[in-house]
């Protein structure tokens, strides 16, 4: 992580200091605890509750005005119900799925944005902050919305990366220069 003020890039040990303060300017760092990922996949599972809770409305609503034709047939086998999902068109399945997907991304950019921490991360006491410590703001927002949706269609690979990387910070998180943290409940 660099230095709020002078930009360098801060070793991962200053964190183990009683006062970590930056080697180059001499700022006095503060401490943050960057959230595990089972903390993060739960605050992102109570999310999806939430988001559920409008989307579904509105996708049925929708369904019931437009009809469309299924995009599945019956499967005969469990086999053949899952070469049904991986052989899925893409351009019919994003058109079903994105008044599902604008609720979502809506939830996340205003949630984020506004005080850094969805319903589920309240909850759990996790948020998202810049590098300041505070929340990503709009700009920062809609760039990690972007990436956080790429990362997804990536078979969720974006999402993964935070397992391994020293940080715990996935795809989304590199691109749009933010830190999930825990804070308090």
């Amino acid at each position: 992580m660099p230095c709020p003020r002078c930009d360098t890039e801060l070793a991962l040990d200053l964190a183990g200091e009683p006062d970590p303060v930056c080697p180059a300017c001499g700022l006095a760092l503060l401490p943050a605890r960057t959230a595990t990922c089972p903390r993060r996949l739960a605050a992102a599972c109570i999310d999806a509750l939430v988001v559920a809770a409008v989307a579904v409305p509105i996708q049925r609503l929708l369904g019931l005005l437009v009809d469309p034709a299924p995009l599945l047939t019956p499967p005969r086998t469990p086999l053949g119900a899952l070469l049904g999902l991986v052989t899925l068109p893409v351009g019919p399945t994003v058109v079903r799925a994105a008044p599902t997907l604008l609720v979502l991304y809506t939830y996340l950019v205003l949630h984020w944005a506004g005080t850094g921490r969805t319903v589920g991360g309240r909850l759990l006491g996790v948020g998202v902050v810049d590098r300041w410590g505070r929340p990503p703001g709009p700009g920062r927002t809609l760039v990690r919305a972007a990436a956080h949706a790429l990362g997804g269609t990536a078979g969720l690979l974006g999402w993964v990366f935070a397992a391994f990387e020293v940080e715990r910070r996935a795809f989304h998180d590199k691109i749009a220069g933010t830190w999930v943290v825990r804070s308090g409940a």
